[in-house]
């Protein structure tokens, strides 16, 4: 027999263990080669991300028409997003647990949501843009990239410029700007299609020759600006943002100056519109409409409302502006409290005369009301007038001249003036209307009421809203014409967007928000909320510092109007 040879078992364990071991190394180079192209992969993909991300952030930063920064949530589901985006505009921003970038894009009719990039499995996103100078600096932008993965956090930062843009807009104010807000439909070239029309509502007011502080001590040739006027401050930070509006082609401008009134004359170019650019010398510098602006007289600001708004009207009403895309804007800047208001009376006498006796009447002395008895008029002596008590007996005589009262005549009051011993005549003066019309048509005011000037005339318009009686009227003035700038709307169905300012803190928050809620001012730094389901905001500008950053914001606001509605939400 042959002898059969074998593996003894130690060698089959070798062999076996070897085995294992060839196996073992085989498996760990080959799950590390999978791993190592997974990672490679994870990596080429966060990159692509990385790339798509700043790709779309650069390009729309260069390219865009308009550009804001805003500080924005990605919308939870909990606000209509027709409510939350403004029409026009498009929004790049993280979404919400920050695993992609997201856009949403205006398609003409609402907002589509659109990813940039998709999401990666355990890898976020922070996208913080920087406008580290003012817009009117330049153009600049910065953006930092954070990237949050399982190996910990890497940043790419970026700087670009915005090419087409006229300003690059900071509006994330004390936030984080997070959001890029955008559209690129191009700049309007053609200063024949847009234009805007400026109406600037200016007080002129006695009170304008104070200082800010309220002092009536004001020296205009300090280098101390404490020392200068508010007319003064005025003039200066006016010229500026009437001289930043001239450099558009297409800005039309109007100034309507009120105190008593806020009429015009010939050749003084007030309650005009008017190309700037081709008129900037009629508006200032030397002997200019806001070089000339002299302070007097008391406050009828909705007088300058209506003339302001007199002047939009006609302008869009022009056959060559009807085919224009015309915006509107209303600047109402105030001192103080409206004191007057500009009514029409139908009036037939503004004085009447009482023979013989003053005219029946009645008078509150004490507390206790009397009825005019009697006058006795002794040759020589004293005159004695005396009253009866009303709910009881006895009397009360007062001598030289009766109780001052007033009357009513054919509807109207009259308040007791003089009288005439020798001729036994005493005189009443016309103090107000029982019923009146507010003055609402473009035209100048007639008379400024004043009971004692002796020069009326019957039937004409009169500022007269600060006489005894009718100090209502004041306020309501400003509604009635506040509704017409409200309500206005041009052939392209355009209103009218009005900035109110409070110049000097003479103008109090309760004025200031009645004129905001009269004309549907939603422009301003100071939020009187909800008034009437209005919202009412106004400026405050209580320092020359103040009204200048009100009127560049105003001035940049109706630049940028020129081709789009201001900015977004």
């Amino acid at each position: 027999m042959k002898r059969i040879s074998g593996f003894t078992l130690i060698e089959l364990v070798l062999a076996i263990t070897l085995v294992v071991l060839v196996i073992t190394v085989g498996t760990n180079i080959l799950i590390f080669g999978m791993r190592t192209q997974e990672a490679t992969i994870d990596q080429f993909d966060m990159q692509s991300n990385v790339r798509l991300m700043t790709l779309k952030v650069n390009n729309a930063v260069r390219n865009a028409s308009g550009l804001f920064l805003l500080d924005k949530a990605y919308p939870d589901g909990s606000i209509a997003i027709e409510d939350y985006f403004t029409e026009g505009w498009n929004y790049m921003m993280m979404n919400g647990d920050k695993t992609a970038l997201v856009e949403w894009v205006w398609n003409g009719t609402n907002h589509v949501e659109r990813s940039v990039v998709g999401a990666l499995d355990g890898v976020t996103f922070d996208l913080v843009y920087d406008k580290h100078e003012a817009a009117n600096v330049n153009n600049l932008l910065e953006y930092t990239l954070s990237i949050h993965s399982g190996t910990g956090t890497k940043q790419i930062v970026s700087e670009l410029e915005s090419l087409n843009t006229l300003q690059v807009m900071d509006r994330s104010y004390a936030g984080i700007p997070n959001t890029l807000a955008y559209r690129e439909d191009p700049r309007v070239a053609d200063v024949g299609v847009a234009q805007a029309a400026v109406s600037f509502v200016v007080d002129k007011s006695g009170s304008m020759d104070w200082r800010m502080d309220g002092s009536s001590y004001t020296n205009n040739s300090s280098t101390n600006v404490f020392y200068h006027s508010r007319m003064k401050i005025l003039k200066t930070e006016a010229t500026k943002m009437i001289q930043g509006l001239a450099d558009n082609e297409n800005v039309f401008l109007s100034i309507s100056p009120f105190s008593y009134t806020a009429n015009s004359t010939t050749g003084d170019n007030l309650n005009q519109m008017m190309a700037l650019k081709s008129n900037l010398t009629t508006f200032i510098g030397t002997g200019s409409i806001i070089n000339n602006l002299d302070p007097s007289g008391n406050t009828n600001t909705a007088d300058g409302m209506r003339r302001g708004f007199k002047t939009i009207e006609s302008f869009n009403a022009l056959e060559d502006n009807k085919d224009k895309t015309t915006k509107n804007f209303m600047i109402i800047l105030v001192d103080g409290e409206t004191n007057r208001a500009s009514l029409y009376e139908n009036v037939t006498n503004h004085y009447i005369t009482s023979y013989n006796n003053p005219a029946a009447h009645r008078v509150d002395v004490g507390g206790t009301f009397y009825d005019f008895t009697s006058w006795y008029d002794p040759l020589g002596g004293t005159n004695k007038f005396t009253y009866t008590n009303v709910s009881g007996s006895g009397t009360i005589t007062v001598n030289d001249d009766p109780i001052y009262h007033t009357i009513e005549n054919s509807g109207k009051d009259y308040e007791f003036d003089d009288w005439s011993d020798y001729y036994n005549e005493f005189y009443y003066d016309y103090v107000g209307p029982t019923g009146y019309n507010f003055v609402t048509n473009d035209q100048n005011i007639e008379k400024i009421f004043d009971i004692h000037s002796g020069s009326f005339q019957n039937n004409q318009f009169y500022a007269n809203g600060a006489v005894p009686g009718n100090s209502t009227a004041n306020g309501l003035y400003v509604d009635e014409i506040g509704e017409l700038i409200k309500g206005y709307k041009n052939t392209r169905l355009d209103g009218i967007t009005t900035y109110v300012i409070g110049f000097s803190s003479d103008a109090t928050p309760t004025g200031l928000t009645r004129i905001a809620k009269a004309v549907g001012s939603t422009n301003g730094t100071k939020d009187a909320g909800l008034v009437d389901g209005v919202m009412c905001k106004y400026y405050v500008a209580e320092t020359d510092a103040a009204l200048a950053a009100v009127l560049a914001e105003i001035k940049f606001q109706i630049s940028e109007a020129l081709w789009h509605i201001g900015g977004p939400n």
